[in-house]
Order: C-alpha cells, then structure tokens, then sequence
C-alpha cells in the first residue's frame, strides 16, 4: 500500500477528499490528515510518505511553502497541488519543486481517481523496476530485475504467488520475507523466501485469500529464484486450477506436467515412463503426498479449465471437451456433471443467469 497525507485547513475539505475516491481499493493508506500545515511538515520529514495531497491556499504556510521546505530537507514524496483558485502563476510555482500534479476545486472524482492510479504506476515502478516489466509470462528483461529477484532470495526456500488483486497483503510467518509488487494487469506478485517450506500451509493461504474474495497461487519451490519463469508460470497455474504444489520434487514436477498437458490424451503409462517410475509406485507416491489419486488430479484439473472456458466463450460444449483432452463428448459430459452437479450446458445457463443478475444488481445499487 502507498501511504498517503492529505494537508488542508478546512475540515470540510480533508473530509472531501478524504471520501471522493475509495483510496483503500486503489491501493492508498490514509496515514495522516492535517489542518495544520506545520505539523503536517513535521510528519512529513518523520514519515517521508510516498504521497501528500495539499492545499495551496493556507494561513501561516502556503502549501508551496510546505513543499519547498520539503524538498530542503531531502524529502522525496510526491506533492499533489489542491486549490480553489485556477492560477497559472501559483502552478508555475509549483513545478520548479517537482509537483507531481496540479488539481482545482471542487474536487472531479474522475480526475482525481485519474491522478491516483498514475500516482500507483510511477511509485510502483520507480520502486521496484521488476514491477511493470514483467509480462504475462514471467518475463524479466533486463540485469536490474534480476538484482531484484537476487535481493528477495532472503531465505533459502523460495516462492513466486499470484492474486488477482492489487491491494491483498499475502499473509507472512515468523523467518518469512514477502516483496510484493504489482504487474500491469492489475495482478499481485509477491516474492516469498522462507526458512522453512511452505507446502504445509498452501491450503491455508489460498483459504485466507478466498475468504477476501481473492484467487491465489503459489509456485513450486526453488532456491534462490532460479528459473523465474517457470515459478511464475506455476503460480499462475496453481491460481488458475487450484493446484496446491507437493513438496515432494517428484510429485510437484508431476503436477506441474499435468497443468500443461491436461489438454492432451494422456495415459498412465505415458506419465510413468516419463518419469522413470512404475505406474504402482507412481500412483501410490502421488497419493500419499497428495491425499488424491493421480487420475482424480488430472480430471479436476480439466473440469476447473473446463468450466471457465464454459463462461468465456460461446464455444460449442463439445469444442469445450476437446480443448481440454476428451474426445469422447458424452464421456466428458458425464465426469462434468459428476464433479459439479450439472450439465456442462446447464452450467453454463446457470453460471451467466448469475452474472448477469449480478450486473443488474450493481446497476441498482
């Protein structure tokens, strides 16, 4: 979270700004409010907040005042500039000290949720140069990233999660270090390393983060971040088809085939021989470490996909099956039908109902 100060001497105003945006779900936290600019001053040069929002016009210290003592005393936050008065001589003023942004009053909602999400992707990427650079998938571009990753790899045991949410805090243990950044598309990163394996407690964070109403996932274990783009593609699987990674290498490598080549006919002995096991010894360790058959891992990975390609696309039911390995359609149907109730079909019907029910809601609210 970006913390944020707002300076103004009308309590009536700290209150508007204070309410013309929902700050918390943009990814702002509300540090401090002054009615008094030189106290402001004084939590500025403590706190050195990411942001101030203040009032140009103030009796005893101008909000230019605020900000040039603030860049004397080596203070680097972002000033945004607030008055009632559209003077250009005041806004000229202001740029010589590095104003981030220059806002008239009364107050536009749009322009200022306009000025806060410019306000996230600067500090954001100023910050932290891995952020914004990293693509849908996983990669990282240059040396600088790679520093970032190599600083994170605090402990020996190392993660990479997702959510797909800019303002979810991923919960930390005792000897856990969490960096947490945010990509373009609005989803989360976190750079987790760690003492001991977190593998226990995979099932316990994806709950924590379903009970915020956000999807997770976490990737396999490597030391020290190698491989990144691996680790990210997992992570993204293991949110996407609510895969919790085993801590066994063998079962985990196993997963991680399984969530990219659910699409194909895959057969038993196929995996088996892949992996240099007999198909008793296979099925028996992937149960023990999993506490689910190999098959039935494989069936909920297709039938989770499957059930979101139901809702993204108007693709014919059968389409649908293909994509996600059964070629025999009444077969995929009946496993459908088995793992959620319904008919693919039916399904489909019921979940968009839903959400188009949802969105008629909203546009009453």
């Amino acid at each position: 979270m970006l913390r944020v100060i707002f300076v103004d001497d009308e309590p009536w105003a700290l209150t508007g700004i204070k309410n013309v945006i929902d700050w918390n779900k943009e990814g702002f936290e509300i540090i401090e409010t002054f009615l008094d600019p030189r106290k402001a001053l004084k939590s500025i040069t403590s706190i050195q907040p990411d942001i101030v929002f203040t009032d140009i016009r103030m009796p005893g210290m101008t909000g230019l005042d605020l900000v040039r003592e603030s860049r004397e005393k080596g203070i680097n936050s972002e000033f945004v500039i607030i008055s009632a008065f559209s003077d250009f001589e005041v806004a000229r003023g202001a740029l010589q000290y590095d104003v981030f942004h220059y806002i008239l009053k009364p107050l536009d909602r749009d322009e200022v949720g306009t000025v806060a999400d410019r306000l996230r992707k600067k500090l954001i990427s100023a910050k932290h140069p891995v952020l914004m650079e990293v693509s849908q998938t996983g990669k990282l571009m240059n040396e600088k990233q790679r520093e970032v990753l190599v600083s994170a790899a605090v402990h020996p045991h190392c993660y990479v999660a997702v959510a797909d949410s800019k303002n979810y805090n991923f919960p930390s243990k005792k000897d856990m270090h969490v960096g947490q950044f945010l990509l373009t598309d609005g989803t989360s990163l976190y750079l987790l390393s760690s003492k001991q394996n977190l593998e226990p407690f995979f099932n316990q964070l994806r709950i924590s983060a379903a009970a915020c109403g956000v999807s997770s996932g976490i990737s396999v274990q490597r030391p020290d971040f190698e491989d990144f783009d691996n680790m990210f593609s997992e992570a993204v699987s293991s949110a996407q088809l609510e895969i919790d990674y085993s801590a066994n290498s063998i079962v985990s490598a196993i997963q991680v085939y399984l969530s990219k080549n659910y699409e194909n006919e895959l057969s038993l002995s196929e995996i088996s021989e892949k992996f240099y096991l007999s198909e008793t010894y296979l099925c028996d360790l992937f149960k023990k470490q999993t506490g689910i058959t190999l098959t039935g891992f494989l069936t909920a990975i297709r039938m989770k996909r499957a059930a979101h390609l139901l809702l993204e696309n108007e693709a014919p039911v059968q389409q649908v099956a293909d994509m996600v390995g059964y070629s025999d359609y009444g077969y995929f149907g009946r496993l459908f039908k088995r793992f959620f109730g319904f008919t693919p079909s039916k399904y489909r019907k019921i979940q968009n109902a839903a959400i188009i029910q949802q969105s008629f809601s909203m546009l009453e609210e």
